[in-house]
């Protein structure tokens, strides 16, 4: 199959996103790849995203479903539901893609004869104004060596990735109970691909603004409450991973390793939202990570903030040294 008849299915969930889903889905529209199609799912909006969205359907590449208020999760399967791609991505309705995001993505799946690409993002403020890369130095992931690493940081946003229809067949429907969906297609992907191969270039713009879960510029108290918020949303996530895994056919001695390593995890992120300090265990440190371990203590000790801050200098200074 030649490159332009590889159709790309793109996943759009939004909820109340009048302020920026109009550039989301332009830019969508816009990509240098024309054989595409946008399945956006409205999830019970209250604003004005629906009428929005009504004028981008002179466009027949344009599905635009609607659904009562159920999570981000929920709207990106009922999108899913309605795909007929041979390649898939899933879209935040406040970032943007640059002009050759898809074609680049679709051009690495053919060139490495492979089933899952990642791209880097730039990280801008509410008014597009770039701030930072979103990864530092990424690369390209396997399983072998980065299956443990996906439980201690996001390495791979949702947005970033292209995957072929047999890995998205594996990972959808998602559990509607999960409140995020980037770990669970990540880890999926991992597994199921092997690889996941990194494109040295910047194709999203990834927008931070005041209603982002996590994310935003806010005071240092907001800040603790949004991690919080975040962990929170942890222990439903390795729940299903937990009964998700026993469909994976892993060997006895990794799927071992394996269910210790979201054990271990589980066990810090339901102490971390009861407050409840944990001794760090080499069981623990080793399954979590060191950075990981240290960032919920400190959220318990009312410290994230300062350590958040180390943690991004410490960043910075590692670039300007891999540069």
């Amino acid at each position: 199959m030649d490159m332009e008849e590889k159709k790309v299915s793109i996943l759009l969930a939004v909820f109340n996103g009048e302020n920026y889903v109009a550039e989301a889905v332009e830019s969508i529209l816009s990509q240098t790849y024309k054989n595409l199609e946008l399945i956006i799912c409205d999830d019970g909006s209250t604003d004005n995203t629906h009428n929005i969205l009504k004028n981008f359907e002179y466009d027949s590449r344009v599905l635009h479903t609607y659904q009562n208020h159920t999570g981000k999760v929920a709207a990106f399967n009922n999108a899913f539901s309605h795909a007929t791609g041979d390649l898939f991505c899933l879209f935040a309705h406040d970032d943007l893609m640059l002009p050759t995001a898809i074609e680049a993505r679709v051009k690495s799946i053919i060139t490495h004869n492979c089933e899952a690409v990642f791209c880097n993002s730039c990280i801008c403020d509410a008014q597009l104004n770039r701030l930072r890369p979103l990864y530092y130095n990424p690369r390209t992931l396997t399983w072998a060596e980065d299956h443990r690493n996906f439980f201690r940081q996001n390495m791979m946003g949702g947005g970033n990735t292209l995957i072929a229809k047999r890995i998205a067949d594996k990972i959808y429907p998602i559990p509607d109970s999960l409140l995020f969906e980037d770990w669970w297609t990540g880890l999926h992907i991992l597994w199921y691909a092997k690889v996941i191969h990194y494109i040295n270039d910047t194709l999203i713009l990834y927008r931070i603004h005041d209603t982002n879960s996590i994310g935003a510029h806010v005071d240092d108290n907001e800040f603790i409450k949004k991690r919080f918020s975040d962990w929170k949303r942890h222990p439903q996530f390795y729940q299903c991973l937990n009964k998700s895994i026993n469909t994976w056919n892993l060997e006895s001695d990794e799927y071992d390793e394996f269910k210790k390593i979201i054990s271990n995890n589980q066990l810090l992120a339901e102490r971390t939202v009861h407050r409840q300090l944990t001794f760090p265990t080499i069981e623990i440190l080793n399954a979590c990570g060191f950075k990981k371990y240290c960032m919920s203590q400190a959220m318990i000790l009312h410290l994230a903030v300062q350590i958040q801050k180390l943690i991004t200098f410490i960043s910075v200074i590692k670039n300007i040294v891999n540069k």
